[in-house]
């Protein structure tokens, strides 16, 4: 979300109409088989809170799949004509504002998790972004949504052990969140 000048209804205008070409948002397919292979990198959008609302900041941020698009506000050459900058980012799934976290961890995360399981594969799922950005409403949703799902799995009766870790590294140190957030070694 952009901060900076007063907000201008001929910014907000011109994002609207952009965003009114994007085609509506289809339901998150699965990124993958349950292969586990490769590296997948997605988006997802927050919502503007309030509190930027209250602060009249624009959201200058569009979220079509599979693009991420940042607005940036212009004026042309003659310093007086408003126009719109949009610089277009390719990622392999965006989520918008409206996604919840059930949907990214359907497409995201749910079909690593037999793979895991049955075929003994290692998965890593981490959030990167900049503070108040939403990484601890995600991961926090998906690990729940996580441990539902693999002990779901071990009601089963299968024999099985399961490993886990989630840690956050924060001004570049790691730390355990499962053993109060003390700080870990890093070789």
């Amino acid at each position: 979300h952009c901060g900076g000048a007063v907000p201008d209804i001929d910014f907000h205008r011109m994002i609207r109409d952009f965003r009114q070409q994007c085609p509506p948002a289809q339901p998150a397919e699965p990124l993958r088989s349950s292969d586990g292979g490769g590296i997948v990198v997605c988006v997802r959008k927050r919502p503007i809170q309030p509190h930027e609302m209250a602060q009249r900041e624009l959201d200058c941020i569009t979220a079509c799949n599979p693009f991420a698009i940042v607005h940036e506000r212009k004026f042309r050459v003659d310093g007086i004509t408003k126009c719109l900058e949009s610089h277009q980012f390719e990622f392999d799934r965006v989520f918008d504002e409206e996604a919840t976290t059930d949907d990214v961890y359907s497409a995201v995360a749910e079909p690593l998790v037999p793979w895991a399981l049955e075929r003994g594969g290692h998965v890593t799922v981490f959030a990167y972004g900049q503070t108040g950005s939403g990484k601890t409403h995600t991961m926090t949703g998906l690990q729940r949504l996580l441990a539902e799902q693999v002990f779901s799995h071990a009601r089963r009766g299968d024999p099985m052990e399961v490993s886990l870790s989630f840690f956050e590294i924060y001004g570049g140190r790691p730390y355990d969140l499962l053993n109060g957030r003390q700080r870990l070694d890093t070789l």
